[in-house]
């Protein structure tokens, strides 16, 4: 005949943070993240790389790059007075 274990109480911390860490661990970690953020963090990550097409948006490695893909133009220089052109 087996041992039933189901009645005894385990006292040792490291064998309780064991079992926690192998079993309800990430499920408990997932479930605390509000859902709110998932929903936020995957339509933005979506948005910011595609275009309207469905292609893939270049990454921009200077700030030059970045304001001629805004259409910007490039800043002016003050004038004598200070004022900018």
């Amino acid at each position: 005949m087996q041992q039933d274990n189901a009645e005894q109480v385990i006292l040792d911390p490291k064998l309780i943070a064991k079992h926690y860490l192998r079993t309800w661990f990430f499920l408990d970690l997932i479930s605390s993240i509000p859902l709110d953020y998932i929903f936020l963090i995957f339509n933005q990550a979506h948005c910011e790389n595609t275009f309207p097409n469905g292609f893939a948006d270049p990454p921009l490695s200077t700030a030059g790059e970045a304001l001629r893909a805004s259409g910007d133009t490039a800043p002016t220089r003050p004038n004598q007075q200070g004022v900018p052109a």
